[in-house]
């Protein structure tokens, strides 16, 4: 099945292949997820929200899961093809609604990634913080582009470590690329317009 919905507080999201799922949660009216990969959870229970100018913050005040479910297909045309001109690509889409603003997950056979999407009206509304936390699950191996500086070119040497290896007051720019167990993971961000950059840090 897509997803399973139990009680409205909590929802499974799954991949097309049914290998990757993200849950879903409400505590505390706060709006949580998790990852696992073939059953088994890589990145635990992490918070997720998004706070505007308007006063309004974006994943606080959940009372309700009621998401909507559709699977698409597209092709991607990269605009210099290296391996392939075009690329077919499935995912399963699940988009909740929540007044104002809506969350919008998407699961693909090798990746999970999520948006808010607002309806503010016209006027402009600028993001004054956004939580942003991954908890993995075990202390995995890590390539970790540390930075010294805001004021990078994002360009750094990947350090291995572990993520317990980490100093609390290091940070890094993206991507991450963590391995556990075999499982390899990505964690950046995409698609950015009139947005500051992420920078990761350890707490």
């Amino acid at each position: 099945a897509v997803l399973t919905v139990s009680a409205q507080k909590a929802a499974t999201l799954s991949s097309p292949s049914g290998e990757i799922k993200a849950n879903v949660t409400i505590e505390d009216q706060k709006l949580y997820y998790s990852v696992e990969f073939n059953g088994k959870e890589v990145l635990a229970k992490m918070p997720m929200a998004m706070k505007f100018s308007n006063g309004i913050v974006a994943g606080e005040k959940v009372k309700s899961l009621k998401p909507k479910t559709t699977t698409k297909e597209e092709v991607f045309e990269p605009a210099i093809a290296v391996r392939t001109s075009k690329a077919n690509i499935k995912y399963n889409e699940s988009t909740f609604n929540f007044g104002k603003y809506s969350v919008i997950f998407r699961l693909y056979d090798d990746a999970v990634a999520y948006r808010f999407v607002t309806r503010f009206g016209k006027k402009e509304i600028n993001v004054i913080d956004e939580t942003v936390a991954y908890n993995f699950v075990n202390d995995n191996n890590m390539l970790f582009p540390e930075e010294s500086s805001m004021y990078t070119h994002q360009e750094r040497k990947f350090i291995d470590t572990t993520v317990g290896a980490i100093a609390e007051k290091k940070f890094a720019s993206h991507p991450l690329l963590a391995t556990d167990n075999g499982v390899r993971m990505i964690i950046t961000e995409v698609d950015l317009e009139s947005y500051p950059g992420v920078y990761y840090q350890k707490v």
